[in-house]
């Protein structure tokens, strides 16, 4: 019996009926293959507005840092990061998501500007600056495809989101940020170590029952899949949704890229940043010690 039979069975779906309302044969046995890197399944929906309403409350969540940071663990970080700006800077944030970072900065003078694709976390930060009368500038977009003629004096990419794009699409992401920086301008950016990438590939299958959860709001069971390509260093997960009233099934599929500490240098170096460095001291709190690191490199 295959796992995704056994997941049916304990949850009382009827195979036949669910191979016959929703997947025909073929269907049933692409599930048996393994999901390519960057091709398989839907994509995960941050940017879908009932997504993303439901993602912002794990990001003000303050019980765990699955999604963002505590409010400790922000402050830690912010600790590290303020000296490093010149009084009255200009900072950049990428991927800012509901602004915890950028709120805090423009508390202390500086002029922010954060970019994400989730429009909840979005619309949250921009109240939440109007209501503080704070210079902050959020822009609803894909970091990828963001662009700007403004130049800063820091740009931050925290929580390890380098990992989930495409190598291609980071050497471009890290030519724009060379180009957005002032002279002396500083960028820091929190990576995922090539092990964790790796253990994340490596992981056992699970599964988990839930009345409402992020990938539905109706009774569901996910499925979790995890595969690793050593060739192409990169880990796959599969999220494989099943409705428990229509015995519908939806794939999601995630994938993320595992580099060296020679490569993150490699590639910061190539993209014109200068002075890269590990950043030893960097605070990523308990629950991603010795998986997430952080580098800091200069525009000259």
């Amino acid at each position: 019996m295959s796992y995704l039979t056994q997941v049916y069975c304990a949850y009382g779906i009827n195979i036949i009926s669910l191979m016959g309302n929703i997947m025909n044969l073929s269907q049933l046995m692409q599930l048996t293959q393994r999901p390519l890197p960057w091709e398989s399944g839907d994509k995960i929906p941050w940017n879908e507005v009932e997504f993303s309403q439901r993602m912002l409350s794990s990001h003000l969540s303050q019980d765990h840092d699955w999604a963002s940071r505590r409010a400790t663990i922000i402050e830690q970080q912010l600790n590290w990061i303020v000296p490093r700006i010149p009084v009255g800077g200009r900072v950049l944030d990428l991927g800012c998501g509901p602004g915890l970072y950028t709120q805090r900065l423009a508390e202390q003078g500086f002029k922010c500007v954060g970019v994400d694709f989730s429009p909840a976390s979005i619309a949250y930060a921009e109240r939440q600056a109007t209501e503080h009368r704070l210079d902050i500038h959020y822009h609803l977009q894909d970091l990828r495809t963001f662009d700007t003629a403004e130049r800063f004096d820091l740009i931050m990419m925290t929580f390890g989101e380098f990992n989930v794009f495409r190598r291609e699409e980071m050497v471009s992401v890290l030519r724009n940020v060379h180009r957005w920086l002032n002279p002396a301008g500083q960028f820091i950016v929190e990576v995922h170590q090539y092990d964790e990438v790796q253990r994340q590939g490596l992981a056992d299958t699970s599964w988990d029952r839930a009345e409402s959860g992020l990938f539905s709001i109706r009774p569901h069971v996910c499925l979790q899949e995890n595969f690793w390509y050593q060739a192409e260093s990169s880990a796959v997960t599969r999220y494989l949704i099943i409705d428990l009233e229509s015995t519908n099934l939806t794939e999601y599929g995630a994938t993320m890229q595992a580099y060296t500490d020679q490569q993150y240098g490699n590639l910061l170096r190539q993209a014109g940043l200068m002075r890269v460095n590990q950043v030893d001291d960097w605070p990523t709190g308990d629950t991603f010690a010795n998986k997430l690191t952080a580098y800091l490199a200069s525009k000259d």
